[in-house]
């Protein structure tokens, strides 16, 4: 037990290719990568797959100048020494096209994990929705005095299911991840990741790491309604539009654009290397895209705002094209 409660609390709590997305570079028909897609319309935060042909868009030998204002974007971040790592993953979610900075580099995924056990748990809530209501005590956690891994939890209280869920989300509090974690059947917590065919979580010892790219798949799933049903996929993203991080991609954003996102931190070698990722779907008018970036570096306080630049850079080349489409 103490073993596993290590693993978790080193990896939960802490804190390339493509193509461009708009009609002035992107043919969804062009070349050998034809692609269909038919959605259900109607939902808020969701868009639901019923049906797609073809591969993923990945035209290499495609015109991508968004790609080039990314990479110089990257490049100036790392170049001030703002941060030592960076990697970028973008996708358009209406028709499927994405550009990847890095998008293969490992690293550890940190508080990000709290979204795969929020939809394992949204998971079994589909057929038994008392789920949500039951009660577990913060009593039961095994923490020692001087760990805090909470910010809303109080020693000796019950809470339901359903806020533990909204306080690791909306507060990434790690106590009631480690709550819902230790209450969570192992087959069920293993569901999200072998639905992406990932390595599970605290399997074998040392460090979990994912790339980008692959950890953007859970906010994919969540988008196209894939491994829940569209109802619940539309409850877990609408609880992450409540996120209380103003920083990182929210920072790049207008106020009045809504942004369903999660973040992440990590400090590793006794604070010598930090770690921030931030990954979420920005609600662009008639134009979702997904955006994940993640981030290494000496010091903790600047990858916020290298995440924001690379966030508003995004934004703002998203705003030009399709203002320029319309």
């Amino acid at each position: 037990m103490k073993l596993v409660l290590v693993l978790i609390i080193g990896l939960i709590v802490g804190g390339g290719g493509g193509v461009y997305f708009g009609s002035k570079y992107f043919t969804p028909n062009e070349g050998n990568n034809k692609r269909s897609e038919i959605r259900i319309s109607g939902l808020k935060y969701t868009n639901p797959l019923l049906e797609c042909e073809g591969e993923d868009s990945l035209m290499t030998n495609a015109l991508i100048p968004f790609k080039n204002v990314l990479e110089k974007q990257v490049k100036k971040s790392v170049d001030s020494g703002q941060a030592s790592h960076i990697s970028v993953y973008f996708r358009d979610l209406k028709n499927g096209p994405w550009i990847g900075i890095n998008q293969e580099e490992l690293f550890s995924p940190a508080s990000l994990l709290k979204v795969p056990i929020m939809m394992a748990y949204y998971k079994m809530a589909e057929d038994d929705v008392s789920l949500l209501e039951k009660e577990y005590s913060y009593d039961d956690l095994e923490l020692s005095e001087d760990e805090t891994y909470t910010l809303t939890l109080k020693k000796g209280n019950k809470y339901k299911v359903g806020d533990l869920i909204n306080r690791m989300v909306i507060f990434s509090d790690n106590a009631a991840a480690h709550i819902l974690y230790n209450n969570l059947d192992p087959r069920k917590f293993a569901e999200p990741y072998s639905f992406l065919e990932l390595e599970v979580p605290f399997t074998r010892l040392g460090e979990y790491s994912l790339s980008v790219r692959k950890y953007a798949g859970f906010f994919r799933l969540l988008f196209n309604a894939s491994f829940m049903s569209p109802d619940a996929s539309e409850r877990a993203l609408a609880l992450m539009t409540k996120v209380q991080f103003p920083l990182g991609i929210r920072a790049g954003i207008p106020k009045e654009i809504e942004v369903a996102d999660k973040y992440g931190e990590r400090s590793i070698n006794e604070g010598n290397e930090n770690q921030l990722h931030d990954c979420g779907i920005v609600y662009y008018p008639n134009y979702p895209y997904l955006l994940c970036i993640m981030t290494r570096g000496n010091d903790i306080q600047k990858l916020p705002e290298v995440v924001a630049g690379i966030s508003k850079v995004v934004y703002t080349e998203v705003d030009r094209q399709r203002k320029g489409v319309n």
